[in-house]
């Protein structure tokens, strides 16, 4: 019980949150922002959705997690008008670079396996760098 491994999945979740809780929108604007960017990491279960036995973190389920953010930036982009402004661009390019922050910080695995793990997620932060270009050049 008392591992490194079962604080892992919890101590991600408290860091995402805390990507979140670093963009500043409306307030009136922020939950409709929230709820398409699927935070359901409020939930004190969160860390469950994103680990296997044990808390260790699973790699496969905070990928979809993080390719919920694109789909949700990309449903944003399209309504734009409403939600993207020059300060909010703003803050969600800081997220990006939480999220690359995040992505740069994994441990190098000895594994291939590991390695399979971490290129996908280098692959969906590609993504999400992607769709932060694109709005840019708009």
């Amino acid at each position: 019980m008392e591992t490194d491994e079962k604080f892992e999945a919890e101590k991600i979740a408290e860091t995402i949150v805390s990507w979140y809780n670093a963009i500043k929108v409306d307030l009136e604007d922020r939950e409709n922002f929230m709820i398409l960017l699927k935070v359901a990491i409020t939930n004190p279960t969160f860390h469950m959705e994103i680990s296997e036995e044990a808390g260790k973190l699973n790699y496969e389920k905070l990928e979809d997690f993080i390719r919920g953010d694109i789909e949700g930036i990309e449903q944003l982009m399209k309504d734009k008008s409403k939600y993207f402004n020059k300060a909010l661009h703003g803050e969600v390019t800081k997220f990006k670079s939480y999220l690359g922050e995040y992505i740069e910080s994994i441990s190098k695995g000895e594994t291939a396996e590991f390695e399979e793990k971490e290129q996908k997620i280098r692959s969906v932060a590609e993504e999400y760098s992607a769709i932060i270009d694109e709005l840019s050049a708009e």
